[in-house]
């Protein structure tokens, strides 16, 4: 798919793994990384965030989900309202365009900023519950480098299923779009919620 035909969209919504899960699962959705944003401190780290929250990023194309539909599920996800203390896990709609501006005022959100600078994470964050299951094997052998295996709609599609958070139908769904070893699909056939 040629990449002019994508969007981007940012959110911060707390700890960035669950939300890298939740967008990772939708249809259109084609990449997700996770990083920091929102702040002016520069070359964040997980251990020197400085003035940024933690957000997940994601590609999506706008004629197979709509950035309103992207909306409802931040919703879903974050805690708007300023509720979290700390600046790191505060909410916030970090916009693209006027028209991804307008959208989230339309949606009621006030946590909304114009996207700015956004660093990817370290790898140990990224595909946070794929990483840390044994499924992760096959994955990491197809995709050599760490951004090709951050990058990739089927690390996304896992990374989701990976959460546990999926039910049996979102799971079934999703698997016939990756191309892994029964042994692997197995694997993940056990995280059906």
């Amino acid at each position: 798919m040629p990449e002019r035909e994508l969007q981007t969209a940012t959110f911060a919504l707390g700890c960035f793994w669950s939300p890298d899960a939740r967008f990772g699962a939708l249809p259109g959705v084609i990449r997700t990384r996770v990083g920091y944003t929102g702040g002016k401190t520069e070359g964040p780290t997980y251990y020197q965030m400085g003035d940024h929250r933690e957000a997940v990023q994601l590609d999506f194309d706008p004629a197979l989900i709509s950035y309103s539909d992207l909306l409802q599920e931040a919703l879903r996800e974050g805690d708007f309202g300023g509720h979290s203390t700390n600046r790191q896990y505060r909410s916030a709609v970090f916009y693209h365009t006027s028209e991804q501006q307008a959208e989230a005022r339309a949606a009621g959100i006030q946590e909304l900023e114009a996207a700015g600078v956004f660093t990817r994470a370290e790898e140990f964050h990224q595909k946070h519950f794929l990483q840390h299951g044994p499924e992760a094997r096959e994955f990491f052998a197809k995709y050599p480098t760490a951004e090709a295996f951050t990058d990739a709609t089927e690390t996304a599609r896992a990374n989701a299923i990976a959460s546990g958070r999926l039910s049996r139908d979102q799971v079934r769904a999703l698997l016939p779009s990756l191309a892994i070893s029964s042994a692997t699909r197995e694997l993940l056939l056990g995280h059906e919620g």
